[in-house]
């Protein structure tokens, strides 16, 4: 077993020279030599944290759940060859010269790097033994901090974006839930609603969740919920002739417990949602489960560890889904994991930028393998790849440990609203709320009742 201590040693040495390529950054230099030897060192350092990630924090507790006192470990991974490669890489790295990096000499410090990264090719097998599959969507707020009639236009912009995308970017699919924004773009922009009918027929173009909205899943009754889905359903089915068989609400305060026998009467057999990852107390154990009602019916369950959206094409956000992977595997005992990519509330979906970065990871070494994929193809994987009998059942309601008391709070914020609506004038209004303008005091009054 390798020492911790080395370990450690090692994740300071890349500290160390991420700090001195950003010092050499500062300094005045001729550019038009540099710049190669410069890509070629940020290239170096972003494989050095990609595998510090992947197989140095492999061992570490943040990367382990517990659940009823027992760490949950479904690993496949063979220890000794993991120690191995941990050794490898620290043994190697031990030994740079970090010293020409710090009196620029780029030529000689890239040499160097050259030289230490082919001795890694076991590690380069290693980390491509596990692949992230990118799932393009835009969660779309219908109706959060903005009216009905902005949110077409975010739709609108949105959809349009990613149809020009398409053209520019072969393989790339997108995901999108919600009939009421596709009965948006075909009242209002048909040309894009067109585009998309397209796209759908020839499969970059996911329909997904089957229900009218993304709604609260707490508060609505057994009717209103049964109409979500049929009228969602009924309108997939008359314009698109299909119908999804996947869940897809990622953005409500919690799930309550009769979901899956809705999901299971609507031909719904998988679900999504990522929501429970923001828990403040208790971490939620698993990440591919059956989820089952009171009633028996149950659906496979995918949990992301990361949100519903993740801008992939910035450094932090990349890092963060890379970060994961150990965590993924020892939970599940998968190397495939699904990753949401895009912009979302305010809409926006993944972008140029985004895109761009997938093309460079597909080709870039030390990086797991990378793919665009939709939900329906990924939960094929699962079913082909996975021991359904095996994974663990989850029988309760999916609580979130987060906004609670956001309904309640909620209500009590507007009743309070009408009362300073009935004994204030709209100068207290307006101190009480802290709102500049009239206008905007009777614009929130009315929105409230």
């Amino acid at each position: 077993m390798i020492n911790q201590e080395k370990i450690k040693e090692t994740i300071n040495m890349v500290q160390i020279i991420e700090k001195l390529f950003a010092d050499l950054k500062t300094k005045p230099s001729k550019k038009d030599k540099s710049i190669g030897y410069i890509s070629e060192i940020e290239e170096f350092i972003d494989i050095l944290n990609i595998i510090k990630l992947i197989l140095l924090d492999y061992n570490s507790p943040e990367n382990s759940i517990s659940f009823k006192g027992k760490i949950i470990n479904q690993s496949k991974i063979n220890i000794v060859r993991l120690f191995n490669l941990q050794d490898l890489f620290c043994s190697t790295l031990s030994k740079l010269d970090t010293k020409c990096l710090e009196e620029g000499n780029l030529p000689v410090f890239c040499r160097n790097i050259r030289q230490i990264t082919k001795k890694w090719k076991p590690i380069d097998k290693f980390n491509k033994e596990f692949t992230m599959h990118f799932l393009c969507n835009a969660h779309i707020d219908l109706a959060w901090l903005w009216r009905k009639a902005e949110s077409v236009e975010i739709c609108r912009g949105t959809f349009n974006s990613v149809l020009n995308l398409m053209k520019e970017y072969p393989g790339f699919t997108y995901t999108q839930s919600q009939a009421l924004v596709y009965e948006w773009m075909e009242e209002k922009y048909p040309k894009i609603f067109n585009g998309i009918k397209r796209a759908v027929k020839k499969g970059s173009w996911e329909i997904i969740g089957n229900m009218w909205v993304e709604p609260d899943c707490n508060i609505p009754d057994t009717e209103s919920m049964a109409r979500q889905f049929f009228y969602g359903n009924k309108y997939f089915r008359e314009k698109f002739g299909i119908k999804s068989k996947i869940g897809w609400i990622v953005d409500s305060f919690g799930y309550n417990w009769n979901l899956p026998q809705f999901f299971k009467q609507c031909g719904i057999e998988n679900f999504i949602t990522q929501k429970i990852s923001w828990n403040d107390t208790n971490e939620f154990p698993y990440h591919i489960f059956w989820w089952e009602a009171p009633d028996g019916s149950k659906v496979l369950t995918y949990f992301p560890f990361t949100s519903y959206v993740l801008d992939i094409a910035t450094q932090k956000d990349l890092y963060k889904a890379v970060g994961v992977l150990p965590k993924f595997e020892k939970n599940t005992g998968l190397k495939d994991i699904l990753v949401l990519a895009g912009v979302g509330d305010h809409g926006g979906g993944p972008t140029k930028e985004m895109l761009d970065k997938i093309e460079i990871l597909k080709k870039m070494p030390f990086f797991p393998k990378v793919k665009y994929i939709t939900a329906n193809k990924y939960f094929e994987l699962l079913r082909n790849s996975t021991n359904l009998k095996s994974l663990p059942v989850w029988k309760d309601e999916l609580y979130l440990e987060y906004h609670r008391g956001a309904l309640t709070g909620l209500y009590n914020l507007w009743g309070s609203i009408g009362i300073v609506v009935e004994r204030c004038s709209i100068s207290r209004m307006q101190k009480y709320l802290r709102i500049r303008t009239q206008n905007n005091v009777i614009s929130v009054i009315a929105r409230s009742f």
